[in-house]
């Protein structure tokens, strides 16, 4: 770990990073309010990236938040009080994703909740899975059967994923403990073949 000093005139904050990557990004994430933004990139441990924001209001330095993704790489603005970061998921894989964020009336960081973050992720069926046509009705279902494609369309990062086979059908699993399917208790890649684990 290193800390970082950031000077705006007579002001100082400080920080911590794990693993500075040595450039500063000042940007503008609304041009309607007169003020820019300084984003500091931290790469972390296994490429596990972070940038935290700041800004100055013309009296203080104002410690906005942070998201993952670098300024150079994951981090997109609209420069209408949007943008948007590449996310790691928390459950099933590594794999990553878009969070929203807009901005407080304090120019704080407010991430923007979505019930489905997009994904587009192709694996293989292994091993018959049962998917649900509507998540939590388990009457109402279709199965998948050893060596189907189909690609994870989208999940809400908490215990569903939804899928798409090639013929277009949509259906739903969930996962417990990250990976362990739910109702099938066998880890996903038992199940699905071309998931990624990655530290």
């Amino acid at each position: 770990m290193s800390n970082y000093k950031l000077h705006i005139n007579n002001l100082v904050i400080e920080g911590e990073l794990g693993n500075y990557s040595n450039n500063f990004a000042i940007v503008d994430i609304d041009k309607n309010d007169n003020l820019k933004e300084i984003i500091i990139s931290d790469y972390g441990p296994s490429n596990d990236y972070v940038s935290y924001f700041y800004c100055y209001d013309g009296q203080n330095i104002i410690k906005m938040g942070q998201t993952e993704g670098l300024f150079e790489y994951g981090i997109k603005i609209d420069g209408m009080g949007k943008l948007s970061a590449r996310t790691r998921s928390k459950i099933l894989q590594t794999w990553f994703f878009d969070k929203y964020y807009t901005l407080s009336k304090e120019h704080k960081l407010i991430e923007v909740p979505q019930d489905i973050y997009i994904t587009n992720y192709d694996v293989f069926v292994k091993r018959p899975i049962k998917l649900l046509k509507n998540r939590g009705n388990s009457d109402d279902y279709f199965i998948l059967n050893e060596g189907q494609r189909m690609t994870i369309v989208g999940t809400d990062d908490k215990e569903w994923c939804l899928v798409e086979t090639k013929t277009g059908e949509r259906g739903w699993f969930a996962v417990d403990e990250f990976s362990i399917i739910r109702n099938e208790g066998l880890d996903a890649y038992k199940i699905f073949g071309g998931l990624c684990y990655a530290d």
